[in-house]
């Protein structure tokens, strides 16, 4: 199964190329014509010899005295150096064709290179940024739709196989499965209507020691799934949208619960968690679960349904 997440960044590395390109080329530009600004502009050495009213930045702008193309020139200064003082002397870069456009060269002058391919190279990389950050934060339902709709597309794979990958299978059965070199198999996709399922031992004579991201997600007809402890793990959005499912029992050797792996499931009304389990994700069932949630005394199974306020009986 591809991975989300680097789907997303090497989207988010293609889509934005452009705009990184334009960016190079506008900072280029924006250095090219800069130099040839400095190069063509006069030096003078001016004076400060007074201070406007005009404000800028909490201090008043300086007004310079400076002889510049044979003409005596007395102007306010665009920028306010700090400290400065009356009487305090200044170099002065300014533009021979209009003399009255000068700065103080110890700070920025006018910036006057057009930066609209500059804004528009930022404003695309912008927009791909924050298209990455959406897609991130999708409900795990929609990222397995856009997921499955890329898939559909036969656009290329984005990472090179490994020699040990999976393959994937797609029997005319219930399961689609990933089976790996050493013959243990993974179940991908639940395709059945079963309203009570136990998670089997084995498919096509293969033994199923996992389960991928959302492999039963939107199982609407599911009302009870048994997940034995030979499955130690239930991953991200396993069970995700699974809006008929009402009793869950995870077998003694399950050891964590993914995120979102139980989310979107309105009906759930029991759960009963081993004592093997060692962690769950924050998020793994939705904040409102009104399942009253069967843990062994003193276990972290308790402790974490506890502290999320759900509902708890004590197994015997």
């Amino acid at each position: 199964m591809r991975d989300m997440t680097m789907v997303v960044i090497v989207g988010f590395v293609l889509l934005s190329a452009g705009g990184w390109i334009c960016l190079l080329a506008a900072l280029r530009r924006r250095r090219r014509i800069q130099a040839v600004e400095e190069a063509r502009r006069g030096r003078a050495t001016g004076q400060i010899v007074a201070f406007s009213d005009t404000m800028k930045g909490g201090r008043r702008q300086p007004v310079v005295e400076f002889t510049a193309e044979g003409r005596l020139y007395r102007l306010e200064a665009p920028a306010n150096p700090e400290a400065a003082s009356v009487g305090e002397g200044v170099e002065v870069r300014y533009d021979p064709d209009d003399p009255a456009q000068f700065h103080i060269e110890s700070r920025e002058g006018l910036n006057r290179d057009g930066g609209g391919l500059l804004k528009l190279a930022v404003a695309w990389i912008a927009v791909c940024a924050a298209l990455a950050v959406v897609v991130t934060m999708l409900p795990m339902r929609q990222q397995l739709r856009l997921r499955h709709m890329l898939d559909g597309l036969g656009l290329p794979q984005l990472f090179e196989k490994k020699a040990d990958d999976p393959k994937t299978t797609d029997p005319s059965g219930e399961y689609q499965y990933l089976l790996w070199d050493n013959g243990l198999a993974t179940i991908e996709k639940y395709n059945g209507s079963a309203q009570e399922l136990t998670v089997p031992l084995l498919v096509d004579g293969h033994a199923v020691t996992g389960l991928s991201m959302g492999a039963f997600s939107q199982a609407r007809s599911l009302a009870s799934v048994s997940v034995p402890g030979y499955i130690s793990s239930i991953p991200m959005a396993a069970f995700a949208g699974c809006l008929s499912l009402r009793e869950v029992t995870l077998g003694e050797g399950v050891a964590s619960i993914g995120s979102q792996a139980f989310m979107m499931c309105a009906s759930l009304r029991r759960v009963s968690l081993p004592a093997s389990l060692a962690a769950i994700a924050a998020d793994a069932f939705p904040e409102d679960c009104k399942a009253t949630f069967e843990v062994p005394r003193d276990s972290y199974a308790q402790k974490y349904c506890e502290e999320r306020g759900f509902a708890v009986q004590i197994a015997e």
